[in-house]
């Protein structure tokens, strides 16, 4: 399981930091948004498949 977090929207225009899941093996995707200074935390477990960030800061490992 990896953990993660940001710190919300970057610049981009739409000014939302936006994070998706496209799982395998049926498992119900993760959608989170945050707008600029708003903190972002994904949890990521086997089978959640491909991770797509969007509009978002750098995001940094959580121990």
């Amino acid at each position: 399981m990896a953990k993660g977090g940001g710190k919300g929207a970057n610049d981009d225009p739409m000014g939302l930091c936006t994070v998706s899941t496209d799982p395998k093996s049926g498992k119900v995707p993760q959608f989170k948004a945050a707008k600029k200074g708003e903190q972002v935390i994904v949890t990521l477990a086997e089978g959640d498949g491909t991770v797509t960030f969007s509009g978002c800061e750098p995001f940094t490992q959580r121990r």
